[in-house]
């Protein structure tokens, strides 16, 4: 994910007051590290109509012999009373699947009382107006509390365990069958009944303190009473109100998971990165986003129970070399896989699919030539490479090439979905004659995780680890080692040569020219214009962002900056307030105006690293000035990301001031920031079928023939 797209949460409130003026802000946006820029976007894809849904988790009572509900994890809390009986069902409503708890009970006088409850809508129990179960025949009927809108369920008892009904709501007629719950699953706010969550891996997009920790979650529901056949699979994103959006879950041959949400049109295609890990493509419409994905673990538990279980009894689905169904070629719906945990046998997919042409290997970086020496014993570090080379035998050392990502945490595949740049790169490289290694960004994959004060600067200490390696195979030219950067890849490539001399060439695609403020600013204000924002707000928009990255910059207090933020909101109130549709109360403009200011004061929070601080404020484009090998650098005229009229002119400049005669500068008509053609009626920023441009694989053939 692009660092603008992490950070355009201004562009998108603003945007949010002006069309969708019943829905809440956007949330506020994560940390900017390399991990945290991977989810930007989504906060944003989700604009469908929202779910009522209350922020208190809702008290559903337990049989006595069953552990009582909670409404924090940590939290137990007494049931209100002892149920006769608890019966569930589901309402299953197009777009949004509910659970729904009938129980009943006997007060002093043994009369016969009940309530109705569907946890993901309302906090309380509402009772029942009227309660008739002395026979087969059932008919209940109460009041929405909230719409005062009449609910009835007909039903008829089939046996002791088991009711089908119809649930009327005004118009609307649902078929809900009803089974009693014997006992019921300890509920918590963050699983809400299911015995498997797993969850986006930066919590909290925007989520408040009462609101669930994190913001992208699927619920799991396996086992009874919940389900009796097959797995129930929802998505929620509470952040943006949708609760319950049900899944179509499907394993490809090849390993792949794919999660459908039809309700909103969003699909999420992952692998297994690790053993509590999914990582993959999350794309709503026309919008694609890279998304990892956690299993969730309660409070104090270490490893999952998948580690203790042995390959026989693990519920995870063999590996497709196996000789089980899941090897098949076709896609099958694979309810043994819905755990979705790794056993012993799973292996990363990197070094699975490896290619005849390629070896994987794990560089440690602390005895790696080239890594700077430290006073204390450094923690351990180590990238997950893959080398590949071309497949007909060279006669001499050929030329090698070390691949460097984009913004956000990529895999050495760069992996979108099913989309591979980086290693379809590699692949056109060799047969081109020439050698390349990729590797997993810190923190995916093989690649150890980053330290805390971890910046683009520091990870040029990788860089020359693997340079080192590599200059010591005999299988490469030693003064042929170049490198092929990738948006912030570029900018690194460019900031390692300008001060190592053994590099010997460049390839730089979409390399940003302009500071990481600036590029924010400028994304914002070209999405602001392609969703039709009106020009006095994308004013508003730019001037806020502006602001809040100068007080980033200022290294305030946190009192201080969140008077600044408070002053801020205040010099903007009337433009904001004016883009607002909708009449509202004194009490409403007064919430509206302190979301805006909790989520600018969370902004400002999160960009208090030092990854975030140097990437605001570097400016790449003096690094042109000091480079003395070729170079060639390419952008695509669609480049929603780095956008060649804004970064091209700051670079064309550093270059006439420096010294460096071989300079290539192209522009491609029609490319999107992940090297293909994008469709030209849309804003698509990944195409997952689409492979790497023709043109731009020409323009670099061209080039290297000339070069090299």
């Amino acid at each position: 994910m692009n660092p603008t797209n992490r950070h355009r949460c201004t562009a998108q409130l603003l945007s949010t007051f002006q069309c969708h003026s019943n829905r809440q802000p956007t949330p506020p946006s994560q940390p900017l590290t390399k991990n945290a820029l991977r989810l930007g976007v989504l906060s944003c894809l989700l604009s469908c109509s929202p779910v009522s849904f209350a922020g208190e988790q809702p008290t559903v009572d337990q049989p006595p012999a069953v552990p009582t509900a909670t409404t924090k994890s940590d939290a137990p809390v007494e049931p209100l009373r002892q149920p006769l009986e608890t019966w569930l069902g589901w309402i299953e409503a197009p777009e949004t699947h509910l659970r729904w708890f009938v129980q009943f009970q006997k007060d002093s006088k043994g009369n016969l009382q009940g309530s109705s409850l569907t946890p993901e809508a309302l906090t309380k129990p509402i009772p029942l107006s009227k309660l008739d179960v002395s026979g087969d025949a059932w008919n209940l009927e109460w009041t929405d509390p909230i719409t005062n809108q009449l609910w009835k369920y007909v039903g008829k008892k089939e046996s002791t365990d088991k009711v089908t009904g119809l649930l009327v709501i005004g118009p609307q007629t649902i078929a809900v069958p009803l089974v009693r719950a014997g006992q019921l699953p300890p509920e918590t706010k963050e699983t809400l009944g299911a015995d498997i969550v797993w969850t986006d891996s930066q919590p909290s997009i925007g989520a408040n303190q009462s609101a669930n920790p994190f913001d992208f979650r699927f619920r799991f529901y396996t086992q009874p009473p919940y389900t009796s056949d097959k797995p129930r699979i929802l998505f929620d994103s509470v952040a943006k109100n949708l609760i319950g959006k049900p899944v179509e879950f499907r394993r490809d041959e090849d390993g792949t998971l794919e999660f459908s949400i039809p309700a909103i049109q969003a699909e999420y295609r992952a692998i297994l990165a690790a053993e509590d890990t999914m990582a993959g493509t999350f794309r709503r419409k026309e919008a694609a986003s890279p998304l990892e994905m956690k299993l969730w673990k309660p409070k104090g538990k270490g490893a999952t129970d998948s580690k203790k279980e042995s390959p026989k009894s693990s519920s995870v689905a063999p590996p497709p070399n196996s000789d089980s169904d899941a090897s098949k070629k076709e896609k099958t719906s694979d309810a043994e896989s819905v755990r979705i945990t790794m056993d012993a046998t799973r292996i990363d997919s990197s070094v699975r699919d490896l290619a005849p042409n390629e070896t994987a290997f794990v560089l440690d970086l602390n005895s790696a030539s080239g890594r700077r020496s430290r006073k204390s014993t450094p923690a351990p570090a180590t990238l997950g490479c893959t080398i590949t080379v071309p497949e007909a035998k060279q006669p001499n050392p050929c030329p090698v090439v070390i691949l460097l990502s984009t913004y956000g945490q990529q895999d050495r595949d760069g992996t979108q979905g099913t989309f591979k740049p980086y290693r379809e790169m590699a692949q056109w490289l060799a047969s081109q004659g020439i050698a390349s290694v990729r590797f997993d960004d810190r923190g995916v994959g093989g690649s150890s995780p980053p330290e805390p004060d971890f910046t683009p600067t520091r990870s040029l200490d990788d860089l020359q680890a693997l340079f080192g390696y590599l200059s010591k195979d005999s299988r490469f030219d030693t003064k042929r080692i170049g490198l092929i950067g990738h948006g912030e890849g570029a900018a690194t490539a460019v900031a390692a040569a300008s001060t190592n001399p053994n590099i010997a060439f460049l390839i730089l695609l979409a390399p940003p020219g302009v500071s990481g403020s600036d590029l924010l600013i400028s994304q914002s204000k070209l999405l602001a214009k392609i969703e039709g924002m009106a020009e006095k707000n994308q004013s508003i928009m730019e001037s806020i962002q502006r602001k809040l990255h100068g007080l980033v910059r200022a290294s305030l207090s946190k009192d201080s900056a969140l008077k600044e933020v408070q002053q801020l909101v205040q010099d903007h109130w009337d433009g904001l307030k004016a883009s607002i549709e909708g009449e509202k109360t004194a009490l409403e403009w007064s919430q509206i105006r302190k979301q805006l200011e909790n989520q600018l004061m969370s902004d400002y929070e999160n960009l208090q690293s030092a990854w975030s601080k140097e990437f605001l404020f570097n400016e790449p484009a003096t690094n042109w000035m000091l480079l003395q090998c070729p170079v060639l650098a390419v952008w695509g005229e669609r480049d929603m990301q780095i956008i060649p009229d804004v970064n091209r002119p700051k670079i064309e400049s550093a270059v006439a001031r420096g010294s460096a005669k071989s300079f290539r500068l192209e522009q491609i008509i029609g490319l999107n920031h992940w090297l293909q053609k994008a469709p030209t009626e849309s804003n698509l920023e990944v195409e997952e079928n689409a492979p790497i441009s023709k043109e731009l694989l020409q323009a670099i053939e061209s080039w290297v023939a000339a070069q090299l």
